[in-house]
């Protein structure tokens, strides 16, 4: 037999808070206490957080495979931008410089991405790189 102690139990969450089976809102809006939960409310609860913890399982594995490559994919693509940026931008000529930011504004309004005159070279490089606005690009 499920009880209210076994049902907090399994309600523990990994980051230990407890969820509220608890709040005044639970069952068309009355207090829940534990002389009205029956079995079936409990089983009903046992049910539903096991189905969670099967995909907070998941989304574990999945944060630390797949994010964890786009993350790292991500970090190479921006690495990349930065050695452009040191080796190619840093080292070119007064007009060489002119000449793509001129050439990357252009683009990147062409593209509906916004940058303002004061937006840095290695900014825009990032954003033409990943075609994104200003909060995606910072």
């Amino acid at each position: 037999m499920l009880t209210l102690e076994k049902i907090r139990a399994l309600t523990k969450t990994r980051h230990g808070a407890e969820l509220m089976l608890m709040n005044s809102n639970f069952l068309r809006g009355k207090t829940v206490s534990q002389k009205t939960l029956s079995n079936s409310n409990l089983q009903f609860a046992a049910t539903i957080i096991q189905q969670l913890d099967v995909l907070s399982d998941r989304r574990d594995k999945w944060e630390k495979t797949d994010y964890k490559k786009a993350n790292e994919g991500l970090y190479s693509l921006q690495a990349e931008c930065l050695h452009i940026y040191k080796s190619r931008f840093m080292d070119a000529s007064t007009d060489d410089k002119k000449a793509l930011r001129q050439e990357l504004a252009k683009r990147l309004k062409e593209a509906n991405v916004r940058t303002t005159t004061h937006t840095t070279t290695l900014n825009m490089l990032v954003r033409y790189v990943f075609n994104s606005d200003r909060k995606r690009a910072q």
